[in-house]
């Protein structure tokens, strides 16, 4: 859990909130223009795209419901952990059943 503080003034607090909302923001916004792309270009030498696509898109949704309650205090409902259940088994059997044939060489 997120530890409470006490502040001194209200324009502490209200300083603190700006402050946490704007980094997590930002590293967001990092992490899916730059570490998710270079990341996602990367694993395209070891998988097909037939692969990589399903799993790539289906993970962000994953990992958002699994830390929402600790990012911003949001406890997931039960339906929305069941559908996080039924993605990592449809990613499973992607993983598993797909077309695992790869180009060796890959050129831009």
């Amino acid at each position: 859990r997120w530890e409470i503080r006490e502040f001194a003034s209200k324009e502490d607090s209200v300083w603190w909130r700006k402050f946490r909302a704007f980094t997590i923001r930002a590293v967001g916004v990092f992490g899916m223009t730059v570490l998710g792309p270079s990341c996602n270009v990367y694993a395209l030498q070891f998988a097909s795209p037939g692969i990589l696509c399903p799993i790539g898109s289906g993970l962000a949704l994953v990992w958002i419901v699994l830390f929402s309650d600790r990012a911003i205090g949001e406890k997931p409902r039960p339906v929305q952990v069941l559908a996080v259940g039924l993605i990592v088994l449809g990613e499973a059997i992607v993983s598993v059943t797909g077309d695992h044939t790869n180009v060796s060489v890959l050129t831009m």
